[in-house]
């Protein structure tokens, strides 16, 4: 992680409709510089981004980015007709493969004490019912979102009930089997959308050759549904630079996605109030 991303935090929650998409980020900075959030000076913010109801905000200082994860957020302003609770948890490239899925809790003998898990452990999650209160809509990072289902599976197999969790319209039609980027020895992987995986393939190959080539790395890709993972192993053709290609090749596709990221505010600075 760079110095950049520890300093960036994910915003969800964000009511896309309240106000309008410039005024809302002046809301979300004005927030997140005031003491009562734990925050500080914002560098910048991104929003809206390619997810809704998600905003990325930069602070100057990483300890600002830290304290802010560890309190509840709540965004209140006097031009908002209610109270709008955000969910907040540390940027990463895995946000860009953003998912969100169905949990059934009334597969589950107290689908209340469930929810009250899920919403009660800090992961990189944000959790909404839906009424009559028998389903919860997860959304978040896929690799985040794999991980709760395959908890939830495990309370469900203990308890005899079925897949509690399905996946939607944003998420891969399967979970993936392969390992999470950085996991295997000699191997590094990427997940990506498909639909940009096949932009890139088609439009900027030669990049990734130039990777490969440069860095004695092999590369082979795998589309599982919406997603796609490219993974790059140590070639047996001169002596392998697999970590340097895998920052590399983030960087890359980082560059080549951002300008899905519609709108980028940078901030000068500015008080706390």
């Amino acid at each position: 992680m760079d110095a950049e991303e520890a300093r960036t935090i994910v915003v969800a929650g964000v009511p896309d409709d309240a106000l309008d998409r410039g005024r809302m980020a002046d809301k979300l900075v004005i927030h997140f510089q005031r003491a009562r959030s734990g925050g500080g000076d914002v560098a910048a913010i991104r929003y809206p981004t390619a997810f809704k109801g998600v905003a990325f905000i930069t602070f100057e200082e990483q300890r600002d980015a830290d304290r802010v994860l560890q309190m509840t957020q709540t965004l209140q302003d006097p031009e908002l007709l209610e109270e709008y609770p955000l969910t907040v948890y540390p940027f990463s490239q895995d946000v860009f493969c953003y998912a969100r899925a169905e949990v059934d809790l009334s597969l589950f003998g107290d689908g209340g004490n469930v929810l009250r898990g899920l919403r009660s452990t800090r992961r990189p999650v944000r959790v909404t019912v839906a009424p009559p209160h028998r389903w919860a809509l997860v959304e978040g990072p896929f690799t985040a979102v794999r991980e709760l289902r395959e908890e939830l599976s495990k309370l469900a197999g203990r308890e005899g009930r079925q897949q509690p969790l399905r996946l939607g319209a944003e998420g891969p039609a399967k979970s993936p089997t392969k390992q999470v980027p950085g996991a295997g020895a000699g191997e590094c992987s990427v997940w990506l959308d498909s639909n940009v995986f096949r932009y890139v393939q088609h439009y900027h190959k030669e990049d990734l050759d130039r990777i490969s080539r440069e860095y004695f790395v092999e590369r082979t890709t795998e589309v599982q549904g919406e997603l796609t993972c490219i993974t790059l192993t140590e070639s047996a053709r001169g002596p392998s630079q697999l970590r340097r290609a895998h920052l590399e090749l983030q960087e890359l596709l980082a560059d080549l996605q951002r300008p899905l990221r519609t709108q980028i505010i940078q901030y000068g600075g500015g008080g706390r109030g």
